[in-house]
């Protein structure tokens, strides 16, 4: 994978960069979630 890649940087890097992004921000979100709920739960354990 590395050696197809090295050639190719100057071709491939707008749609490598793209697809980079895209499943970033959905695991953004997932992980803000996660903290939120977390958060939560810690509030609510303490109120208990």
């Amino acid at each position: 994978m590395s050696t197809n890649v090295k050639p190719l940087q100057g071709r491939h890097r707008a749609p490598v960069e793209t697809r980079t992004t895209l499943p970033s921000a959905p695991l953004r979100l997932l992980f803000g979630g996660a903290a939120v709920v977390l958060i939560a739960l810690v509030g609510v354990w303490q109120v208990l």
